[in-house]
């Protein structure tokens, strides 16, 4: 029996291994690999380490065994009639992209070929398909045609023919799919028609120009043989009047106007050409999948030195993801030396862009140990041990656009270490107990992927594994970028400073010659250049009388006889009214409120188990969904939101809230005071999203919606991570994310049930840690990592634009963010820092940067899973938050009282205050205390609001008032 394989996953170890890794003692501590990625051109790279490997640019097949051959067998029988028959996991490619003629999104479109099947096999493969737009497969022995990334969030739309039964083996059988927009399609199996009903009416624009034959895209190859294979832009038919099918074996229906490839594979040998014009010859997999796969040479290198280069994975437009391939690794004995190992590379990524998965920068594959180093979407380190245990740091990458050494080192298979750019940041307990697993895969070593959804975006230079445990003291990683350059042991870290006082910058450096140093700043992170500060030579710098203009990037430049470094750069926010946030109260975590008749924590000791709350305007209550455990619900606990003591609990929800993988996550209060609550989980229809409605903090629940929204469109959603409402009655809206691109706005017609309508969110694909409502229909959105944006909500076209994007502030660690009611304020959670702080910003100017009033530090930061939580703005000038496994505080808002200065200019006095204070009028009266008072008008004027007033006349009295 013939099996197939993904062929970016099949790799071959036989032909291409130079020297096994296995002849190489490892019980010696040493580098058992090393990649310097110096060639600088060519299609292979060498391990410059005893063992002597081979990486090869492109995810590979091997010609040997996966091809494909001309043959004679033909559904005609005719001589000079042939056809194609493939082997393992080879298929061909056509390269459609001078002059696109298969573009063809908007149909109609009909598919046909001839298919011999084998008695086995082809289980969900593709006979034709195009530039991830349209396919002509099978799926389980049935006849599918796919519009691929249709449907919203990218996932492909199956449209199959369920009424004509399974497709016959070892026979010729001709097969056709055509697509009617708007209508269905029209499949025909020997020339008999079964309608399917669709609606659709566009196929996903092509994402590449590349036809595949015998595939679904690069993979689901098909085993067995083709002929005749076709793609019109028409709808043919089985009857006359009008152009037929290609569905009689004897006698091959010529080709019409709408014909836009033909493939009849009567040539004596390859390459195979489509019979009408334009030329489209045929490529075998085995030469097209290296080549469309390939990073690309630069000479950007961490060390910049001449004939040093490194490796790009920034070619977006490939089909299939870049990678170097090495074959052999699996004899990568990591468990030597009482396992210990270290992983280690040199990574630049790009800014401007969202990490919406994890990206692997490299990974071993086949029999254990199988091992990883990425990057998290939010920039944090992170390496699996692969059937065993994932493990995160908390530190960060930079987001700068610069290159960065990274290291995972494992000692004694019990501490995992995590190093950036040579300093440890964090070391963590490997707690588990389950050894490591293998796979079925070649032994190989993936670099720039683990998979086509799991890929690097960036430069990557200095690929290290070695089988001991590295440190940095003394300096045994590949660290600093080359030999003798200074060393910066404690990076300068980020400063909030008050309008009018100092911030200090510092760093820790060591040289061992004669260094030099130079502060400068940049306006934003990822600024090629920079500005050097006068005078600031030294390892600290002290900016003085700190105003908003001072907000910037700090960094130091260090000199030594050998090259230069440069520091990470540290952000300086200024606050401008200080003392704003004062605690009211705080439930520390594990402690039951004295009143609580179960005694049951409302805040547990978990991590996880509370990971948000809501406000209900209409009582001034709180409210806290808890679990007892994950995923067991306990209740909804009720707060007086004035000093947060215990009211009681809704009714009912240990009983009704059931089933999710998590069954409660988000708690929110729409304007009418009804309450609704969600469960979590990756979405099926037999695992469904639930929304629990009460009416009031006194009513039974009910089932809200209970459902799949996405099902039969795309698999594989996350829903219940975050929710946000607002409206009453039959004007209440809901809307989630799902941790991809996908939106869902629930809406009622009755107030009490809610259905669905998806939305595809334009250029976010992770998911949120915070939405909050916007003016109108707009809604705000928070990545930890990630700028702050905000989206227009377009229900009609089923769509959500980017509509603003704030790079620097509120910064990357913020999270979890709330506005208040007139959306002057935006309230959240820095995570970065340790204590973790709640900070409140100024928004009234949607047109810049917000600006930081206030933070105020939590009593404590203890671990929380994946930074749940939330921040919530009260009545009466409060804010609430919550953090699981850290408790909920409460504060008050207390803004101090601007003040007004006056000045003469000529004939005039201007009125004066600074700009940043917002939500102010300008009054004026002739008495005091003010009676009849007259609204001033002012404008900004640089960085003051200035109104402009006669210096005669009466004389008086200015106020300012919200």
């Amino acid at each position: 029996m013939k099996t197939h394989k993904n062929p970016i996953q099949f790799l071959t170890k036989t032909f291409l291994l130079t020297f096994l890794l296995g002849m190489v003692a490892t019980m010696n501590a040493a580098v058992l690999v090393n990649f310097p990625f110096n060639e600088g051109t060519g299609t292979n790279t060498a391990d410059t380490s005893p063992s002597g490997l081979t990486g090869l640019l492109g995810a590979q097949q091997d010609p040997t065994t996966d091809f494909v051959t001309l043959d004679t067998n033909s559904p005609s029988g005719q001589v000079g009639d042939g056809s194609i028959t493939t082997s393992n996991a080879g298929f061909l490619v056509v390269n459609d992209s001078i002059g696109p003629v298969l573009n063809l999104t908007n149909g109609p479109i009909t598919l046909e070929a001839w298919v011999f099947l084998p008695p086995v096999g082809n289980a969900n493969v593709g006979i034709v398909s195009y530039g991830n737009s349209y396919k002509l497969g099978i799926k389980s022995s049935q006849l599918v045609f796919t519009l691929y990334g249709k449907s919203l969030g990218g996932g492909n739309l199956d449209i199959t023919n369920l009424s004509a039964g399974f497709l016959l083996d070892s026979q010729w059988v001709h097969v056709a799919a055509a697509w009617e927009p708007g209508v269905g399609v029209h499949f025909y199996v020997n020339g008999a028609e079964f309608f399917e009903a669709n609606t659709n009416t566009l196929a996903q624009s092509p994402t590449h120009n590349y036809l595949s034959i015998a595939a679904d895209g690069f993979g689901g190859v098909f085993n067995g043989s083709l002929d005749r294979v076709r793609i019109h832009n028409a709808l043919l038919t089985n009857a006359l009047p009008g152009s037929l099918i290609d569905s009689v074996a004897a006698t091959p229906q010529p080709t019409y106007a709408s014909t836009k490839v033909a493939y009849n594979f009567n040539e004596a040998s390859f390459p195979v050409d489509s019979s009408v014009s334009p030329s489209r010859p045929s490529i075998a997999s085995s030469v097209a999948i290296p080549s469309l796969s390939r990073p690309t040479w630069t000479n950007d290198t961490p060390a910049g030195l001449p004939g040093d280069f490194a490796l790009a994975f920034l070619d977006a437009t490939l089909p299939i993801r870049q990678v170097v391939t090495t074959f052999g690794v699996t004899n990568t004995d990591l468990t030597a030396n009482n396992t210990n190992y270290t992983l280690e590379a040199w990574i630049k990524m790009p800014t401007g862009r969202m990490i919406f998965e994890r990206e692997v920068i490299f990974r071993t594959d086949g029999p254990a140990p199988r091992v990883s180093l990425s990057i998290n979407s939010d920039r944090t380190l992170h390496t699996s041990l692969l059937g065993n245990a994932d493990y995160t740091t908390t530190a960060h990458l930079p987001n700068d656009g610069r290159w960065h050494h990274v290291a995972i080192v494992m000692t004694n298979f019990s501490r995992v270490v995590f190093y950036i750019d040579g300093i440890m940041r964090q070391n963590l307990a490997r707690n588990a107990s389950v050894a490591w697993t293998a796979s079925t895969n070649t032994p190989r070593l993936l670099m720039g992927k683990e998979s086509e959804t799991r890929y690097f975006r960036g430069l990557i230079d200095r690929v290290r594994l070695s089988n001991s445990a590295y440190t940095n003291s003394p300096l045994t990683l590949d660290f600093p970028a080359k030999a003798g350059l200074p060393l910066i042991t404690a990076q300068p870290a980020d400063v909030i400073a008050s309008v009018g006082s100092n911030a200090t910058f510092s760093a820790t450096v060591t040289s061992g010659t004669t260094a030099t140093y130079q502060w400068s700043f940049r306006t934003n992170l990822a600024d090629l250049g920079g500005t050097a500060i006068a005078n600031a030579t030294n390892t600290t710098l002290i900016v003085s009388n700190v105003s908003l203009a001072s907000q910037r990037f700090y960094f130091l430049t260090v000199s030594n006889t050998v090259g230069v470094v440069e520091s990470h750069g540290a952000r300086l926010t200024a606050r401008t009214q200080p003392g704003a946030l004062t605690q009211l109260w705080r439930i520390a975590p594990a402690t039951a409120a004295a009143t609580n008749p179960s005694n049951v924590a409302i805040i547990t000791g978990a991590s996880d188990l509370e990971r948000g709350m809501a406000y209900n305007p209409l009582t001034d209550h709180l409210l806290i969904g808890a679990r007892v455990s994950s995923p067991t619900a306990k209740g909804i606990f009720i707060l007086n939101a004035a000093d947060g003591s215990y009211v009681g609990e809704l009714n009912s929800v240990a009983s009704t809230v059931v089933g999710g993988t998590i069954v409660m996550t988000k708690v929110v209060v729409a304007d009418d005071g009804a309450i609704y609550v969600c469960n979590f989980g990756t979405l099926s229809d037999s695992n469904p999203l639930k929304i629990y409605r009460w009416a009031d903090e006194t009513a039974e629940p009910t089932l809200a919606y209970v459902g799949n929204p996405p099902s039969g469109i795309t698999a594989n959603q996350q829903y219940g991570k975050n929710m946000i409402v607002r409206g009453s009655g039959v004007n209440t809206q809901i809307l989630m994310d799902s941790r991809t691109s996908i939106l869902t706005l629930f809406r009622t017609a009755n107030g009490v049930d809610f259905t669905p309508t998806l939305m595809l969110e334009d250029g976010f694909d992770y998911g949120f840690t915070g939405m909050a409502w916007g003016e109108g229909d707009t809604f705000w959105g928070k990545q930890f990592g990630e700028p702050l944006y905000q989206w227009t909500l377009d229900s009609a076209a089923q769509f959500a634009p980017t509509l603003r994007t704030y790079i620097n502030q509120p910064g990357d660690s913020f999270a979890n963010l709330s506005f208040n009611t007139n959306r002057s304020r935006v309230a959240g959670i820095n995570y970065t820092a340790t204590p973790y702080s709640v900070q409140l910003w100024d928004f009234a100017n949607l047109n810049s940067d917000p600006i930081l009033l206030d933070t105020a530090t939590f009593s404590t930061s203890a671990t929380h899973t994946l930074n749940y939580g939330n921040v919530l703005f009260g009545n009466t000038n409060r804010l609430f938050a919550l953090i699981p496994n850290n408790g909920i505080t409460a504060y008050s808002i207390v803004a101090p009282a601007p003040t007004l200065g006056i000045r003469r200019s000529g004939n005039d006095l201007i009125v004066f205050w600074p700009s940043t204070v917002t939500g102010y009028i300008l009054e004026s009266s002739l008495t005091l205390p003010f009676s009849n008072p007259q609204t001033v008008s002012f404008s900004v004027v640089g960085n003051e609001n200035q109104a402009t007033v006669q210096a005669t006349g009466n004389a008086k009295f200015y106020r300012l008032k919200q």
